[in-house]
């Protein structure tokens, strides 16, 4: 038998012999191949800014979110995660231009399959600056996705902003396109986990949540619990890291800073290393900085322009000859 005219377990398949082929239909196609977020990640250009807020563009880009009205949790499978039901694929194909405030800490998008509980023949998601409020009922009340996180500095008269992809939403398809396993990978803190949009630190993320895992080495087997992920950046929220080049970890003794050096390579660097940042953009100029001394100014040197990239382990062969009592590593 090829199929049953019952549906037994409300099916969503990919194609179905009706007509017409209905928007509410196609918005579970890619449910559950990635999971939301940016699929790749737009430039954002601006000018100076003002005390008062500041224009940006963002230019073309591709995200994967999931509808604001279609975030259904009954669905769960054997481990208890939550089954994702709807999906959509948004893409921009010309520039946005926006307005954020000088109390803005990121950009949101948001997507609801409806209006108000009127389904539309067309309806668009909408972009919007979030400050601390706004961020914390985007947030926990699923509104969308965070696209860009929004950082400031004032210095006599004039105001810097820094306005890019760190820290925001990434799909695994993204993640997995830059290097990084999805199930763990370095980030500049997310919005929500921010402290009041000051990004002031860095964190382990599994997808786009904080990591935790089991981990087998010198310590023993052990696990790493979320509250073990995040390193405070030495140079607080405008972003100096104590050498140019850093070196991260995640080892049985538990994850953090593991080797530095303000020029590349590092050498003799400790096991586990999965992650490396590069703030010499970053870090002051000043030779006699205690941060550095990098290439930064006031221009740059912001913590979500801190370069964070995914570090691969070499194959290594080990054995033992027993011609000569010798243990070869190559």
């Amino acid at each position: 038998m090829g199929g049953s005219s019952v549906d037994v377990g409300q099916q969503r398949i990919g194609w179905k012999y009706s007509t017409p082929l209905q928007a509410d239909y196609l918005n579970t196609f890619l449910a559950g191949l990635s999971t939301p977020g940016l699929l790749s990640r737009p430039a954002i250009t601006y000018g100076q800014g003002t005390s008062s807020g500041i224009d940006i563009t963002i230019n073309p880009f591709s995200m994967l979110i999931v509808p604001s009205d279609k975030i259904e949790n009954s669905a769960t499978d054997a481990y208890g995660n939550v089954i994702p039901l709807y999906a959509v694929k948004v893409t921009t194909t010309t520039k946005v231009t926006m307005t954020v405030s000088a109390s803005d800490v990121a950009v949101g998008f948001t997507y609801s399959f409806a209006n108000n509980g009127n389904t539309q023949t067309q309806w668009y998601g909408e972009f919007r600056s979030l400050d601390v409020t706004d961020l914390d009922d985007f947030i926990n009340n699923q509104h969308g996705l965070i696209i860009a996180t929004i950082q400031k500095y004032e210095t006599g008269n004039t105001i810097y902003y820094s306005i890019n992809t760190r820290g925001a939403d990434i799909s695994d398809v993204l993640l997995r396109e830059e290097g990084w396993n999805p199930k763990c990978w370095l980030s500049l803190v997310h919005p929500i986990r921010s402290n009041g949009g000051r990004y002031d630190s860095l964190e382990v993320r599994s997808h786009n949540s904080r990591y935790s895992g089991y981990i087998s080495g010198n310590s023993g087997c052990r696990k790493i619990n979320i509250d073990e992920v995040s390193y405070s950046i030495p140079g607080g929220e405008r972003g100096w890291m104590i050498k140019n080049y850093s070196g991260f970890s995640i080892q049985s003794a538990g994850f953090g800073l593991r080797d530095s050096d303000n020029e590349m390579p590092l050498t003799k660097v400790h096991g586990g290393m999965f992650a490396l940042v590069n703030a010499t953009n970053i870090n002051p100029s000043d030779p006699s900085s205690i941060y550095g001394p990098g290439e930064g100014s006031d221009i740059t040197a912001f913590s979500n322009k801190l370069e964070i990239y995914p570090v691969s382990q070499e194959d290594i062969n080990i054995y033992y000859d027993d011609s000569n009592e010798t243990l070869v590593i190559n």
